[in-house]
């Protein structure tokens, strides 16, 4: 079902999970799309808002698709698919990595 925004399908959502409200629950976020959509969760339900800060790994050379994802303390998610299927060496992936990690100018940024 499309939403008519990403605050709508976040009140929509909790509506849905209106019964961990009161409960010992925190509502994830991603940065940029998810988190408008998990701040009106958390408001709904008066649960505390976690967003995540996460960079996204390129195939070297390709702009798509994703290789994986970085974040906070060291997280590192592969999509072994695109690694089998795109076959960047060890390298290439530790300097994409690298490059994510220490370019502070791309992380993605909340919109609320």
């Amino acid at each position: 079902m499309r939403q008519e925004d990403r605050a709508a399908a976040g009140r929509r959502s909790a509506r849905r999970l209106e019964q961990l409200r009161d409960t010992d629950v925190v509502v994830p976020g991603v940065p940029l799309g998810d988190v408008p959509v998990a701040f009106e969760v958390a408001r709904c339900l008066g649960a505390p808002l976690d967003p995540a800060v996460v960079r996204g790994l390129r195939v070297p050379r390709q702009p798509e698709p994703g290789l994986g994802a970085i974040g906070e303390h060291g997280v590192r998610v592969i999509a072994e698919g695109v690694l089998r299927e795109s076959g960047p060496s060890p390298v290439e992936r530790e300097a994409v990595e690298r490059a994510e990690r220490t370019d502070t100018g791309g992380w993605a940024r909340c919109r609320l």
